[in-house]
Order: structure tokens, then sequence, then C-alpha cells
């Protein structure tokens, strides 16, 4: 009997992660330290790439400093650099009549998130929390409250995929109890974009010729909601 000719197969080398070089970026006030391979910051984030694949001091030393930034948040942010999800955290189950304030801290870990990709322009994370924030959306469970969303807006500027989102959701959810909450008037005031926005999302979302109001989390995620790439950081 002949020898088979078929063909070895050749199992790909194996990646040596001892010759990808990284980074210690040492994060928040308390400079925590997160050791992060620069190939991975650099496909994601132009900031980063510019910061660490030049002849920067950040780029020789393969040391830089982010003390501005939420360590947590930064957490979050190499998780998904290294395994490419997000999830928010689950409802705590009270839905108590009292603002939303109960859901807040669910809600401000993605719009944390959000901010952060938006400041470093990473859009894929960006678009990855709007698509998470979306799903949640289309569920019975609790909306931001109002301090969730005064975070939102105070970090994200007109026309963010953010602000859009949040307008449709509470344009499609609220109703007149919403305006019986003590603090109402106040909210209102500190945020003079926020009621323009709903505004505008139930005049869009209304169908006059049929009487009916399209619901925006019905179907597939509108791409008004995408951000395609941020403000960023100024030089």
């Amino acid at each position: 009997m002949a020898p088979s000719t078929s063909p070895k197969t050749v199992t790909p080398a194996k990646r040596k992660f001892c010759e990808v070089s990284t980074v210690t970026l040492l994060v928040g006030k308390s400079k925590k330290p997160f050791h992060v391979h620069v190939n991975l910051l650099c496909d994601a984030s132009p900031f980063f790439k510019a910061a660490l694949a030049g002849k920067s001091k950040e780029s020789s030393e393969k040391h830089m400093q982010l003390p501005e930034d939420d360590e947590s948040t930064f957490e979050l942010f190499v998780d998904w650099l290294y395994c490419q999800r997000y999830e928010m955290l689950p409802d705590d189950g009270d839905h108590e009549d009292d603002g939303g304030d109960n859901t807040d801290e669910r809600f401000l870990q993605p719009f944390r998130l959000f901010v952060f990709a938006d400041k470093y322009n990473v859009c894929k994370l960006k678009n990855l929390v709007i698509e998470t924030l979306f799903v949640d959306g289309r569920g019975p469970l609790r909306g931001p409250g109002h301090r969730a969303i005064a975070y939102a807006y105070n970090h994200t500027t007109q026309g963010s995929g953010l602000r859009k989102l949040l307008a449709d959701w509470y344009a499609w959810n609220i109703d007149l109890g919403w305006y019986e909450f003590q603090d109402i008037d106040a909210f209102l005031r500190q945020q003079p974009d926020f009621a323009p926005d709903v505004v505008l999302s139930f005049a869009k979302n209304l169908k006059w010729r049929h009487k009916q109001i399209h619901n925006p989390f019905a179907g597939d995620m509108p791409e008004e909601y995408k951000d395609k790439e941020g403000p960023g950081l100024q030089e």
C-alpha cells in the first residue's frame, strides 16, 4: 500500500505573550496599577496609539498616568479590551416610586463607561454600551433616575447617541406621575437640554396620520444612537 500523500496539518505557532510589550497605567487618585498590552490599547483608541506608539515619554518608559479616570470604570474597559464584552448590573428589584434614584447606580456604571470611551475615542466600546442600554430599554425594568440622567447630560454634548437614547426612553415610558415628583422642577432647571430633547423625541415618533406613537425600542436599534467618533481629548 502506497504511503499517504495527504499534507500534514501544521499547527500555527502559539503567540508568545512574553514578546508583546505591556504598559503600566496608574489610574485614579490612588494610582491603581493596570498592566495592559500596548497593541490592544493602540488598536482600540487613537489617543493611546498616539501616546504609546510614538516617541513620547509614555512610549519609551511604558508608563502612563490617568489620574482623572475612575478605577472601576477603567477595569471594565480593560475587561472589554481582552474579552470584548460588557453587561449591566442586574436589576435590584426595588421599583419604589422614588424618582428612580434606587436604580441610578445600575445606569451610572454604563454611563461612566460610555463617557470614558467617548473621552478616548473608543468607538467600538461606546456602541457596545449603547446597544446594551437599548436592549435593556426594551424590557420591563426601571429606567434611569434623575442623578443618572444628570450625569449623562453633564458629560456629553448635544447630538450624543446616549442623549438621544435617554430622551427616547423617557418620551416612551414616562406618564403624568413623573411630573409629581418633588424635585422634578429643580431637575428640569438644572438640565435645560433634557426637556427639549424629550419633546423632540415625542414629536419625532408621533404619527399623526395614523394616530399612533412609534415605539423607538421596537425593532432594530436606530442608527442615530451610534456614535462614530466622539470629541475625545483636546490637544
